[in-house]
């Protein structure tokens, strides 16, 4: 079936230039919008002119030029003008910046435009008809146009000749992010987008850290995030991540109490460290970081009711002006955002905040970590289950994965800590690990560690006793 594309559907420049980028290296990408997203939309001829060729390859070949497509545009090199060789070219050149982009997200986005100007055109004719009083033909036009461009997931697909699965196992991407805390990583495997990931801890249990420590990690993978701030002022947040990023004190010219790894394990030592007010060793950190090709954007929301509405609304702003399309979004933390509407207690707000941030996780292809605070008993309590959370068990059924902090005072003593799988919708529940944690440095997950006095924790029953 052929469908008509309306001459005003517009989508931003970076926008189009991640479409472009896509339909180069993604085959199944390109397969998708290639019935009806014309070249001519693209707003510039130049941009055009790089779509057509890739749909020329795609036609002949049934696949994304991919390490081609540059050798397919040399190859135009004299039959086209100087001036549109020099603007593809930097086209091109831009392209190549683009070290990460959520397909998913863009062909939702795609879909969405579609079908606003489907129900929008489906109106029209509608009206006309009942103006003829053809009722039953103009119910049937306005329905098409609201299932129309639906999903982007096809109804149905032939199991052998679906190919679509083959890159990522090729690749070996069986997760598209990862925590790089190895003992984590082996007890979940990774995270995958539209997963809500929720962190559970009680007060002082090291969650905002952990969110961070996750942030950063999202770097070294080449991935776009947000962070989203409710508590720390933008001060605060840069010095916490400058010590994450750099394992450095925030107490210049002191020696602190900090952790060494001698004779196999992890033992209290105090020595002086390089500290957060070494500006040009920040500033390499940083640049290193920055190296891997994500990109960290940072929200600064304190002393706003910072609600999912809002959330949605910042992600499109940045989209539309900084031209970033993320692959995560952190949340610090689910407890502190604002109400959705007016009259909701704590409890009815967390719930709906909850709702909302999976729903945009879903919406737009995006992996979702937020925190939870555990209520008294969690406090006191030496495994943090999830039912120790604190005003709402809600974001707990919608939860892809729950990791808790759990820490008896022994443990404290020794910068030890454990990370339990509270709950897990997609694999093996109520596993353990544990970590060495140094604070001082900024460091949540130093390594294994070993209680010296070992001592038992029940969990739960059937389960065997840590």
């Amino acid at each position: 079936m052929e469908i008509t594309i309306p001459e005003n559907l517009s989508f931003n420049h970076n926008f189009l230039n991640h479409v472009l980028k896509h339909c180069i290296v993604d085959t199944n990408f390109l397969r998708k919008i290639r019935p009806f997203l014309e070249p001519k939309l693209f707003k510039i001829k130049e941009r055009s002119f790089l779509l057509e060729l890739v749909y020329n390859y795609y036609d002949e070949f049934k696949q994304a030029p991919q390490d081609d497509f540059e050798l397919i545009f040399e190859e135009q090199r004299e039959d086209i003008s100087d001036a549109l060789y020099k603007k593809c070219s930097r086209i091109i050149d831009n392209l190549s910046e683009i070290k990460t982009s959520n397909s998913e997200y863009i062909l939702n986005n795609i879909h969405k435009a579609l079908k606003h100007f489907a129900i929008e055109e489906a109106i029209v004719k509608s009206a006309q008809l009942c103006k003829a009083h053809e009722y039953e033909e103009a119910k049937g036009i306005f329905l098409k146009a609201l299932r129309e461009h639906d999903n982007v997931k096809p109804e149905f697909y032939d199991f052998y000749a679906d190919k679509t699965y083959v890159p990522a196992r090729v690749e070996g991407k069986t997760y598209k992010f990862k925590t790089l805390v190895k003992p984590v990583d082996d007890m979940i495997g990774g995270i995958n987008p539209t997963w809500v990931t929720i962190i559970l801890g009680a007060t002082k249990a090291g969650k905002t850290r952990w969110l961070i420590e996750l942030a950063v990690a999202s770097q070294v993978q080449g991935l776009n995030c947000l962070f989203v701030s409710l508590e720390m002022n933008k001060e605060q947040i840069d010095n916490a991540f400058d010590q994450t990023v750099g394992f450095l004190g925030d107490k210049p010219g002191q020696k602190i109490e900090t952790m060494s790894y001698k004779k196999g394990q992890w033992c209290k030592v105090k020595m002086e460290v390089p500290t957060i007010y070494d500006i040009q060793l920040v500033a390499k950190n940083r640049k290193k970081l920055r190296s891997h090709g994500g990109k960290l954007v940072i929200s600064d929301q304190t002393g706003i009711k910072f609600n999912y509405i809002n959330l949605e609304s910042l992600i499109d702003e940045i989209e539309q002006t900084k031209g970033i399309i993320f692959d995560i979004v952190i949340i610090d933390y689910l407890g502190e955002m604002g109400k959705t509407e007016r009259g909701q207690n704590k409890k009815q707000t967390i719930a709906a905040n909850i709702s909302g941030i999976k729903m945009i996780g879903k919406e737009k292809n995006l992996i979702m970590i937020t925190a939870e605070q555990g209520n008294r008993k969690a406090m006191r309590s030496n495994v943090f289950h999830s039912d120790l959370v604190a005003d709402a068990i809600e974001p707990i059924w919608v939860a892809d994965l729950v990791l808790a902090i759990c820490q008896s005072d022994e443990e404290e003593l020794e910068n030890l800590y454990r990370m339990f799988v509270a709950e897990y919708r997609h694999g093996e529940k109520h596993k353990i690990a544990t970590l060495v944690r140094d604070l001082s440095i900024g460091q949540i997950a130093l390594g294994e560690g070993k209680l010296k006095k070992k001592r038992k924790y029940q969990l739960i029953s059937g389960l065997e006793d840590y």
